[in-house]
């Protein structure tokens, strides 16, 4: 599935409309910062999707505690991203998982940490 539609390179350098106040001072906000922005977003979404799988695939509810992103390298627009989940250790009540996303072509894009803690219940009831 690819989520990056627009490329950052198809804004042009006067693409500017808004304004950022400081004080006494204005200074233009360029969209392409909002692209790059939207484009990290995604990346999280995705790798937070990916943890949030994983911690509660013992069928026992679970909730993130904290979690952390180091982006290693920039997503482009055509890239297909996978995550892929790792529980690194599980206890009671708390787990930690590591969640890497790359592209089509192996490239890692980011490094996702998640810490999980378990909540009463199932997330499948009856099983």
């Amino acid at each position: 599935m690819n989520y990056l539609d627009s490329d950052i390179q198809d804004y042009p350098d006067d693409a500017v409309d808004d304004f950022y106040a400081d004080g006494d001072e204005f200074a233009p906000i360029d969209h392409r910062w909002r692209l790059v922005a939207a484009i990290a977003g995604i990346v999280f979404a995705l790798a937070d999707s990916a943890f949030a799988f994983a911690c509660n695939s013992h069928n026992e509810s679970t909730v993130a505690a904290a979690a952390t992103i180091d982006f290693l390298a920039a997503a482009r627009a055509g890239d297909e991203l996978t995550a892929e989940a790792s529980e690194l250790w599980r206890s009671k009540r708390n787990g930690i998982y590591e969640i890497t996303v790359s592209n089509q072509r192996g490239e890692r894009i980011a490094l996702f940490r998640g810490r999980s803690y378990r909540i009463d219940g199932q997330v499948v009831s009856g099983e």
